[in-house]
């Protein structure tokens, strides 16, 4: 796909009657499609979808997202999940019980679209900020976008960072040992990428990217038998010069002022012209770790700025190679 054919997302939306077995996705309105679970280990890490054919994550009509290249992000932004929460403390006020729906990872854009993208978050989960970019990825490629939630619902939470409790510690370390055990939940991840492609047959090319830990995910998943045309990195934890060497296919690395130079100055040197290999390598030498994504601050301009560069940098980079 041609970076000149990125479309202009304009509402109003309008949605397809899902083509998808009637197990798999129930029509909740023409806004959204509710993922019901079923026995795959697909359904366990994405069990709701978002916006399929629409708007995405349903935001306030003053914040809904349009498309990058053409229109700027929204520094006000609602994900669905928030608007449970507030119709949750209304029940509340009205004594009724109303049992939420967990959450586990979201799917966005359309459900006959040829593009596939997996968007693997960083430790802190499937966060407004990161579901919005993922939003805006859909829309510049008109591709589904699926953000798998590989922590079931029990991320990591900033607190455990800033606060140093006995309880936050032991919170830590039990998250840690899930998400650095990189051979099962890259083997974890494959999978879930076998079963996506059953779901959604009419996608031709598959691509990835992941914030942080999720980088780390992508590129051990990047190599010669990668179900992948293209794959990234932003903003990427635990650089190596093996993961480098071992990936065989276009490689993105979006690095922030919180990465070690010199691990960033490794990928640049495998992935420099005359290596055989196909990438692009760019630090945001003003920008911290996580600004696109958890940590992403977008009421702050110089962060909303780079925000929207480096996603649109992304799908630029995904419609030359997907």
């Amino acid at each position: 796909m041609a970076a000149a054919s990125i479309p202009r997302y304009v509402p109003p939306f309008s949605c397809k009657t899902p083509s998808v077995p009637s197990d798999f996705y129930a029509s909740g309105s023409n806004q959204a499609y509710t993922y019901i679970t079923s026995h795959s280990l697909y359904s366990k890490l994405c069990s709701v979808s978002t916006g399929v054919c629409s708007g995405g994550h349903k935001a306030k009509p003053k914040a809904i997202l349009k498309a990058i290249k053409t229109d700027p992000i929204p520094k006000e932004y609602e994900s669905e999940e928030e608007e449970n929460q507030e119709s949750e403390q209304i029940d509340k006020e009205k004594k009724t019980k109303h049992p939420k729906e967990e959450k586990r990872g979201d799917i966005t854009g359309p459900e006959d679209a040829t593009i596939g993208i997996f968007d693997v978050y960083d430790i802190f989960g499937p966060a407004p900020q990161t579901l919005q970019g993922a939003d805006a990825l859909s829309h510049a490629l008109n591709a589904v976008v699926l953000v798998p939630d590989f922590f079931k619902g029990s991320p990591g939470d900033h607190d455990w960072f800033v606060n140093e409790t006995e309880e936050n510690k032991k919170k830590k370390e039990e998250l840690f040992s899930r998400a650095m055990n990189f051979e099962a939940q890259s083997a974890t991840f494959l999978n879930v990428v076998e079963e996506s492609k059953k779901k959604f047959t009419s996608v031709t090319s598959w691509g990835a990217f992941g914030l942080c830990w999720g980088g780390k995910i992508c590129a051990l998943t990047s190599g010669p038998k990668t179900p992948f045309k293209a794959s990234g990195q932003v903003h990427p934890g635990l650089l190596t010069r093996e993961d480098a060497e071992k990936i065989s296919i276009p490689h993105i690395v979006l690095a922030s002022n919180g990465e070690e130079p010199a691990l960033v100055k490794e990928y640049e040197e495998v992935f420099a012209p005359g290596k055989g290999k196909v990438g692009e390598i760019e630090t945001y030498g003003t920008m911290h770790h996580g600004w696109m994504g958890a940590r992403a601050d977008l009421k702050n301009a110089d962060n909303l700025k780079e925000y929207e560069r480096g996603y649109n940098q992304l799908a630029k980079f995904f419609s030359k190679y997907l």
